[in-house]
This record gives C-alpha cells, structure tokens and sequence, in this order.
C-alpha cells in the first residue's frame, strides 16, 4: 500500500498541470510573448482569452498589432497548430483581429502569403481540423481587410479551384461557405463571370452531407436572385421608374412635437415589444415603412473610396465593370432545390431548421421574394434585405456568437452593413419617433376595425 502511494504521489508531482487564467482585462500586447510559448495549454488559454476579449469587449480603442497577427499566423507555419485541441479556435482569432482592426491591406497580405500555401497543399501537410482553420482564416481575413479588389477576386479564385479537387465533404463545407462569403461583396453585375460554378454547385446540392447541401442551395439562391434583380433593374430604369428602397432616415431635428424632458427612458423595452407585436411573423416587414435604416451614403452596402481618403479602396458594388448577360434556367434551379429538400433527413432542431431555409429558397426562385430580417439594436429596429446580408449576417453570428450585439457599436461592422445606429440624443429621438409611429398605426388600425364592425352592422341591419 505504501509503495503504491509513493508512485501514485510522484506519478502527480511529475505532472505539470496548467490551470486556465482569466486575463480578460489584459492588453493584447500582453498575449504575444504567451502565444510564443511551447506550452500547447498556455497558448490555447491565450487564444481563448483573446477571443473572449475580441468577442465581447469590441469597443476597446487599443489596437491590435502586427506581431500579435504574425504569431498568431506562425502557429500554422511551425506545427503547433497541430497541437491545439482546437485549431478552429485560432481560426477564429485571426477573424475576430480582422473584424476589429477593419480595411488594412497589409495584414491581409500576410495573413495570405502565410496561409494560401497551406490551403493550397492541404491534404498533405496537415490535418482536417488545421485545413478548416486556416480556410476560415483566410476568409475573414479578405472578407474584413482586403482594399484591394483584384486581390480580394484573387482569393475567390483560390477557394473556387479547391472546390473542384477536394474530395473531403468536412472540407469542402468550409470552402463552399468561405466561398459564398466573399462572393457577397462581389458586384451583382458580375456573376457572370461565376456561370461556370453552377453545374459544380448542382452537384453539391445533393451531397450526402447536410451542410454542403445547404451552402450550395445558398450560393444557387444568391447568383439567381442577383440576376433578377439585375433584370428587374434593367427594366425599370427603362420605365423611368425610381427606386423607392434608398430613403435615408428623417431629419428628427425638425420635429417640433418632441420634448427630451418629457421622453421616458424606461419605455425602451415597451417599444421593442410594440414593434414586434406590430410586426409580420419572421420580421418579413415593418409596422412603420418611413422608418428605414440609418444609411451611409444614402444606400447599404456601398461606401465610397474618395470620401474614405484612400486610393484604391475596396467597394463592394463598383460600377465601371462592364455588364454581361446572364441567363439562367429558374425552372431547372427550382427542380434542384426541390430535390435538396427531399434528401433532408436530419433530426432534431436542424431538420426544422434547414427545411426553412431551403423552403425560403424556393420561395425565392419561384416568386422573387427576397429574405428579410430585422434586428433590434439599441431599441431600434433595423432592416436586412436579400441573400447578401442574410449570408454576412450568419458569417458574423458564427464568427461572434452571443457577441452579436456588443458588434454593433464596432463603426467598422456599421460600415460594412450599411447602416448608422444613432447615439445621445439622436438616438432618443428616433425611440421617440419609433413610439408615436406606433401608436398611430395602432390607432390607425383600431379606427379601421371600427369602420369595419360599424359598416357590417349597418348592412345587417339593412337586411
């Protein structure tokens, strides 16, 4: 009995054990030299502890360096990713740095240069999980910093030969999402260039794997609605008709009904209950139409290079390419999708889940209505049209989590869907507005039901 505590108290003593640390009130730079450590447990917890801060304390002026993106990007290069339990969770905070530090061309040419020959060479010199996690990587590297936009079509490129020599269906996955992400800030007017992936795509449709499937019934999605709405486009602007989506917020300065005194802040929480009760199930609509997002430059999605002071910034909707017919076959697409949905055999929550969405997607192709969603941010509601968004917004949701909303005090994310969320004062008017708009539709719609009981009384009595 004694000889085997003895073993028993060396065997615990011989074993170094590494407790994880909260060090969520550090600097980043702090991080660097722990990242560069042998240690795999020390370098995962400083990984972690990275994240959480990236994640949920967004609003940090400090910035994040260079070295902490070289280390981070070393741990592919020297084998050490390989020893992580999970590399995905270094993928992830190559993103969220990207997330936070916005347009800089030059970590995104290094984060390329590192990673590319990796991806390229996968399937020899490292693991699945390693593969995933430089592919994600890389993505939100070009989805968040690229400026550079033959650079940014470059990475397409990249993803776009590997989904035709990957076999993996784990692998082809991450590919066919990091794709379909970039390719949403690729000018509608150029998915001809992508014609030749759709047959590739229609094969993906009916993998075995759930959620290849249901990437590639996305990308069918986006590249057919993209072509309508360039027909659409086309066609009005032959009619001399005007786009009706482009309204900016009101002025709110003008109101002259408007008291700060009088405002009770304790109504925030009623509003956003009004508003979804007013609202259509799934957010498809708005109770209160002239109540659009705060819009940059008058229209989501776009911003311009010159008023950025930087030559050769990014954009995502460009208007010097040239435009190209695109046809495509929607009755064959529909027959696709149909066929996706038959093959949906998962359980649980997800079966419901992608049932939706493949649903929506016919819907889609067969009428031309468009995905909507409104988030509540701040007591305000904001409005995401079309597959574009709803894309970028799941990339988000994955990439942060439960930090969605702690993101959208991040200028760079405002930015990038377009939309301003007011603050101060401002932001109590548009709460204020958003109330008595409201209560005018409710009272709108209660006079109505009374005209309504009142004329049917009338003609009974008639009768």
């Amino acid at each position: 009995m004694n000889i085997r505590e003895k073993k028993k108290g060396n065997h615990r003593s011989a074993v170094a054990v590494h407790k994880a640390l909260n060090e969520k009130d550090k600097s980043f730079e702090y991080f660097l030299p722990l990242l560069q450590e042998k240690k795999t447990s020390i370098v995962s917890n400083a990984i972690n502890n990275l994240n959480y801060i990236l994640t949920y304390q967004s609003d940090r002026e400090e910035e994040v360096s260079k070295d902490i993106v070289d280390a981070l990007c070393q741990l592919f290069t020297s084998g050490a990713s390989s020893k992580l339990d999970k590399p995905e969770e270094l993928g992830k905070c190559i993103g969220l740095v990207c997330l936070k530090t916005g347009d800089n061309n030059e970590y995104y040419r290094y984060i390329k240069s590192t990673l590319s020959s990796i991806i390229s060479d996968g399937e020899v010199h490292i693991k699945d999980n390693e593969l995933i996690a430089a592919i994600y990587a890389l993505c939100q590297a070009c989805f968040y910093c690229c400026t550079d936009r033959e650079s940014y079509k470059h990475t397409i490129s990249l993803f776009q030969d590997l989904l035709y020599t990957q076999k993996r269906k784990n692998i082809q996955d991450k590919l066919l999402s990091a794709w379909l992400l970039l390719l949403t800030r690729v000018n509608p007017q150029e998915m001809t260039d992508y014609k030749m992936v759709l047959p590739r795509l229609i094969e993906f449709s009916k993998s075995s794997s759930q959620n290849v499937r249901l990437s590639a019934s996305l990308a069918i999605a986006m590249i057919v609605d993209d072509v309508k709405e360039k027909v659409l486009e086309d066609f009005e602007s032959e009619m001399g008709s005007e786009d009706q989506n482009d309204e900016a917020y009101e002025d709110y300065d003008d109101e002259e009904d408007y008291d700060d005194d009088d405002y009770n802040y304790d109504e925030e929480e009623e509003i956003e209950r009004d508003y979804r009760r007013s609202s259509d199930h799934g957010g498809k609509s708005a109770p209160v139409d002239e109540l659009n997002n705060l819009s940059l430059n008058g229209e989501n999605g776009e911003y311009n290079s010159e008023e950025d002071g930087e030559e050769g910034q990014y954009s995502e909707y460009s208007e010097e390419d040239t435009v190209n017919q695109f046809i495509v076959d929607d009755d064959h697409m529909i027959k696709v999708i149909e066929e996706t949905l038959s093959l949906n055999d998962d359980k649980g929550k997800k079966k419901i889940q992608s049932k939706s969405l493949l649903r929506q997607i016919l819907v889609n192709l067969k009428d031309g209505d468009s995905p909507k969603e409104t988030i509540i941010i701040n007591g305000l509601p904001f409005h995401f049209s079309g597959w574009r968004k709803y894309i970028q917004l799941e990339g988000l949701r994955k990439l942060v989590g439960s930090g969605m909303m702690a993101q959208w005090s991040n200028p760079l994310i405002q930015k990038q869907f377009g939309i301003e969320i007011p603050e101060g004062v401002r932001l109590r008017e548009a709460k204020y507005q958003l109330k008595r708009s409201i209560s005018q539709k409710k009272k709108t719609d209660y006079d109505r039901s009374v005209r309504s009981s009142s004329s049917l009384f009338e003609n009974n009595a008639a009768n």
